[in-house]
């Protein structure tokens, strides 16, 4: 996957293409269409809330759901469904 890390403080992200795990059980994979940096991102990328570092940022998310059919067949997306990050419609 394509990620937003931030590797120091008060430097630019860098778009790294990370590894990501397979879903576990009870998870699904989804993909991210876009992602926001929000205002606790800009105060870690800061340095005004000390955070381990590498981090990726940017976790509020436009999420479009993967086939799920290889994933958990009793439970198959039949069509794509817009989620909204946080609750927001």
């Amino acid at each position: 996957m394509r990620a937003a890390v931030l590797t120091e403080v008060n430097q630019p992200l860098q778009i790294l293409d990370l590894e990501q795990e397979p879903p576990k059980a009870n998870e699904v994979r989804v993909q991210v269409k876009a992602a926001g940096v929000c205002m606790s991102d800009w105060h870690i990328m800061n340095g005004d809330w000390p955070m381990p570092l590498p981090m990726v940022l940017g976790h509020e998310a436009a999420l479009w759901p993967l086939p799920l059919l290889l994933i958990r067949p009793h439970r198959a997306v039949r069509r794509p469904q817009r989620y909204a990050a946080l609750g927001d419609a």
